[in-house]
C-alpha cells in the first residue's frame, strides 16, 4: 500500500525544515522495509518567507493553494496524492522513523478506517505540561488523536474531505466523522502508541486566556469555526515569531 504525506505550510521556513529532516528519515525506513512508495506532498499556502526554497532541497512535491482556508490546503493536497493512505502532518511536526510503518502495518490489516497517534511537545513547562495531559485525557478516554491523522483514500473520498467552511478545528470535525464512518462499515479508529510525533509548543507561548477560551469554543460551536475573524490566532503568522 503505497502512503502519501500531505503537510500544509504557511511561513514555516523556521521549522520545516526538522520537520521534512524526520519524514523523509521515516519515509526510507517505510521504503525499505516494505518495498511500497511513499510521496510526501507540500501544499505552500501564500508563503512569504523561505518556505518553498527550504522545501526544495527535500524529495518532495510542491503544490500551490491561494486561499487561506486550512481545510482547503489539505483537500488540495490530497487531489493530488496518489497513495492508497493519506496522511496529513503539520509542519512544525517531526515524527518517529517507525511512524509510517506502523500505519502500514495497522490499514493493511483491513480491520481500522483510520486514526491518529500520540505526542510530545518539544518544550516543557507548567502550562505545556497541562496541556499534554488534556491532550492524553482526549486521547484515551475519547479516544480521538489529531496530531497525524491517517486514513485510506477511499474512506477520505466518501466522507468528503475536510470541511471547508471551517477556517479552524477542521481536523477535529474530519476524525469524527471518519470514526462514525467507520462504525458504519465495521471498522475501528485507531490511535498508534507505538510511534509518536514531536509538534511546536510555540501557539501556546504566545496565546492569551482569551485565545485558550476561544480555542475550546471552537469544538464546540461551528459557527465560530466558520469565521475567520474569529480564528484570527491561527492565521497571524506574527504572533508565532
Amino acid at each position: 500500500m503505497k502512503i502519501s504525506l500531505i503537510i500544509p505550510a504557511y511561513n514555516e521556513e523556521k521549522l520545516i525544515e526538522k520537520t521534512l529532516i524526520s519524514v523523509i528519515s521515516a519515509k526510507r525506513k517505510f521504503e525499505k522495509a516494505t518495498g511500497n512508495k511513499m510521496e510526501v506532498i507540500v501544499v505552500d499556502n501564500n508563503s512569504q518567507d523561505r518556505t518553498i526554497e527550504i522545501c526544495r532541497k527535500f524529495d518532495v512535491t510542491i503544490a500551490f493553494e491561494e486561499i487561506n482556508n486550512i481545510a482547503k490546503v489539505r483537500n488540495t493536497g490530497a487531489k493530488l496524492a496518489t497513495g492508497e493512505i493519506l496522511c496529513f502532518l503539520d509542519a512544525d511536526s517531526e515524527v518517529s522513523t517507525n511512524i509510517f510503518l506502523l500505519i502500514h502495518e495497522y490499514m493493511q490489516t483491513g480491520k481500522y478506517i483510520g486514526g491518529g497517534t500520540k505526542f510530545k511537545l518539544d518544550r516543557r513547562n507548567l502550562i505545556f505540561d497541562m496541556i499534554f495531559v488534556g491532550s492524553v485525557f482526549a486521547t484515551h478516554i475519547i479516544g480521538l488523536s489529531g496530531v497525524l491523522i491517517y486514513t485510506s483514500k477511499k474512506c477520505f473520498d466518501e466522507i468528503g474531505g475536510f470541511n471547508e467552511k471551517y477556517f479552524a478545528a477542521e481536523d477535529i470535525d474530519f476524525v469524527l466523522r471518519m470514526r462514525d464512518y467507520g462504525k458504519k462499515i465495521g471498522k475501528r479508529y485507531c490511535n498508534i502508541y507505538r510511534g509518536y510525533v514531536v509538534t511546536s509548543s510555540r501557539k501556546f507561548k504566545v496565546l492569551k486566556f482569551k485565545d485558550l477560551f476561544m480555542q475550546g469554543g471552537l469544538l464546540l460551536h461551528k459557527s465560530l469555526r466558520e469565521n475567520p475573524n474569529k480564528c484570527e490566532q491561527w492565521y497571524n503568522a506574527k504572533k508565532y515569531r
